[in-house]
């Protein structure tokens, strides 16, 4: 079965909307204590989380609008046809990556060393265009962007 690009656009803003509600449930558990919500550790993931929302619904509107629609008798067919491609194993185990590292690898070994090696995994891999030693200058200057935004300036403890 092959789906037209609207109505993949359409499965995919369903399926990011679901998380997007996720990613609001989990945010709203997090606790700032007598803090203020802009020094709080949820304002960052909130303010990329509206972002987020407002990406997805643009997103299935436009998919709607060209005709994109869900055809619940052929779901399984969809699925299964999908899955077979490419992009979709990519997608799946980049997800499974991501899941393992914040489920398993930061309450572990702590944020640092586990988004140290994400990073450098992420780019050794996926980013063709980085040789080895920039793809390592990138991480060391990103995570130590990270340390400066979050520890220095926030002092939010991340171990």
């Amino acid at each position: 079965m092959k789906l037209r690009p609207a109505d993949k656009d359409l499965i995919t803003g369903i399926v990011l909307l679901a998380l997007n509600i996720f990613i609001y449930v989990q945010i709203a558990d997090i606790r700032w204590g007598h803090e203020q919500f802009l020094y709080s550790a949820a304002m960052l993931p909130m303010s990329a989380n509206v972002l987020f929302s407002v990406l997805v619904f643009a997103l299935i509107a436009k998919s709607v609008v060209k005709g994109g629609r869900i055809r619940l008798g052929e779901f399984g067919a969809m699925v299964k046809a999908n899955s077979a491609t490419r992009e979709f194993r990519i997608v799946g185990i980049s997800m499974l990556i991501i899941l393992f590292l914040v489920f398993v690898a930061v309450p572990m070994i702590g944020f640092w060393i586990s988004g140290s090696v994400f990073l450098l995994s992420v780019l050794l891999l996926y980013v063709k265009s980085f040789k080895p030693l920039t793809s390592i200058i990138f991480t060391a200057a990103t995570m130590g962007a990270l340390y400066g935004i979050f520890v220095v300036v926030f002092m939010v403890p991340l171990r």
